[in-house]
């Protein structure tokens, strides 16, 4: 395409399942796109999409980006998205075309990211009525998440919002890891 490359992309769509893929590397400096691309056209609508148990990694922009309302996104791994030189860009990313991102869910997602790279980044008048819990973020980022244009750490993040209050940080070490760590402890499996 010679503006959006998404992985997956919904333009004004109805309601739909993204379920088990693996998107990787799409985009580029020149050619912006995210893994899962949920857009809304000015004046359109796009009914709220399942977006579960996807592996999105090394995409231009995000992992996930959506616009419109009422998203489920759950289980999803999300690393390395939101390239050096797409500053304000997040693994998970809220924007406002068409229609804002409002009331998405977003649980038990496994989110990575890097020193130059972000967790979240929710533009202005993207930020109503969501629902965050039991994720677990990974890595170093310095700027973590972008609430309306305002930079947080993760602490500052669940104290201003109240999002991610049974979520955790773990600092440099991979998600992947941690993941296995309580069947190691135990013996047993980490489901």
């Amino acid at each position: 395409m010679s503006y959006d490359g998404a992985g997956v992309y919904t333009f004004n769509a109805g309601s739909n399942s993204i379920h088990s893929n693996t998107i990787r590397d799409c985009g580029s400096k020149y050619l912006r796109s995210a893994g899962v691309m949920v857009d809304v056209e000015s004046g359109g609508s796009t009914l709220a999409m399942s977006i579960t148990d996807n592996t999105i990694t090394g995409n231009s922009t995000a992992g996930i980006a959506v616009s419109g309302s009422g998203h489920k996104i759950t289980g999803n791994t999300l690393e390395g998205n939101g390239e050096d030189f797409m500053d304000g860009r997040g693994q998970l990313q809220f924007f406002a075309s068409g229609s804002s991102a409002s009331n998405c869910t977003v649980t038990g997602n496994t989110v990575t990211a890097s020193t130059n790279r972000h967790f979240l980044v929710a533009e202005g008048g993207s930020t109503s009525g969501h629902y965050f819990n039991c994720n677990s973020y990974c890595g170093t980022a310095e700027k973590q998440f972008s609430w309306a244009g305002e930079w947080m750490d993760f602490a500052t993040w669940q104290q201003k919002t109240g999002h991610d209050s049974r979520s955790v940080l773990n600092g440099a070490t991979p998600c992947r890891i941690l993941y296995f760590i309580p069947a190691m402890i135990t013996g047993g499996s980490s489901e």
